[in-house]
């Protein structure tokens, strides 16, 4: 479950679609697939370093795109850490 609702977060904070592991037979695992130009794919990474990494500033820009609003992110892995 708790990977579902990271895939969720990811998707909705970072615009990057992964999939829970548990799908493919990989519980506690995400699965991501690469396509598109390597500027796409680096984006893409730099997106979800930015929703994963803690220490990340709550508003940053990714080429033209304004990225803000991870309070909820550390309430999730709060949450994550507590249960």
């Amino acid at each position: 479950m708790i990977r579902s609702l990271l895939a969720k977060l990811i998707l909705n904070k970072a615009m990057v679609v992964v999939v829970p592991g548990k799908e493919f037979g990989m519980e506690g695992h995400l699965r991501l697939s690469f396509a598109g130009t390597i500027k796409d794919i680096t984006t893409a990474i730099e997106r979800m370093k930015w929703v994963l990494d803690p220490t990340s500033p709550n508003e940053i820009y990714i080429g033209e795109s304004k990225m803000r609003e991870r309070l909820d992110v550390i309430f999730f892995f709060y949450r994550m850490r507590h249960e």
